[in-house]
């Protein structure tokens, strides 16, 4: 039950608060965040995402990084599909 609760607990927020959501995930992804192609937009992120994916087919193996990279890619197109925008860090903006 506890990953059920896990799961419902996420959904919520996901739902109610999504750019809160998506703030926290992807701030509990630095160690692996691509700033970069996130300040690039959906199709520099499905671009990416899409090149992994053709390596996997040529039969190349993912670095932990590159592996740990796609399911991040995969968060940011959901979230860009959300219409949630990602911009760079601003000093004078942030909180």
């Amino acid at each position: 039950t506890a990953y059920v609760l896990m799961a419902y607990r996420i959904a919520w927020y996901k739902i109610y608060y999504p750019t809160e959501y998506y703030a926290t995930y992807l701030s509990t992804k630095a160690d692996v965040f691509d700033l970069k192609t996130a300040l690039g937009g959906y199709e520099a992120v499905l671009l990416k995402l899409k090149s992994q994916q053709q390596k996997v087919k040529n039969g190349e193996k993912l670095s932990k990084k590159e592996e740990d990279l796609e399911v991040v890619y995969e968060v940011l197109l959901e979230m860009f599909a959300r219409n949630i925008k990602f911009s760079n860090i601003d000093f004078e903006k942030s909180e």
